[in-house]
């Protein structure tokens, strides 16, 4: 990349590992560190493209493999316990106020009324 020109660089999700460029995926592959003045400094940052269909079919593999060790009940209840607890208690309230429940279209998540509970992005 250029260093005159801006870029738009962000993290994927919860997965440090993936950074999201211009737009494109890529995998961080290395970190290189500088030292300056007795103190450590990160100097370059190293990635290369994110092969999307190699991860799909690994991911495939794993759910073939996992998918008979558990069940939806028991991921459900591992993904929200990993919520914030506000967000918990207001989705709960919601539902004892009897408040519409459906499946956010685009991220995986729930709405519960007004509460959202967003529980992959």
């Amino acid at each position: 990349m250029d260093d005159k020109t801006k870029h738009i660089i962000f993290l994927k999700g919860n997965d440090l590992q993936i950074i999201n460029i211009d737009g494109k995926e890529y995998v961080l592959s290395d970190l290189r560190m500088k030292r300056i003045d007795g103190v450590t400094h990160l100097d370059r940052v190293f990635a290369r493209p994110l092969d999307t269909e190699k991860r799909d079919k690994l991911v495939d593999r794993l759910v073939e493999n996992f998918s008979g060790m558990t069940t939806k009940k028991e991921l459900l209840r591992e993904l929200i316990k990993a919520l914030p607890y506000a967000d918990i208690v207001r989705a709960a309230g919601q539902l004892d106020r009897k408040k519409p429940t459906f499946k956010q279209a685009g991220c995986l998540g729930f709405k519960v009324g007004r509460q959202y509970l967003q529980l992959i992005e």
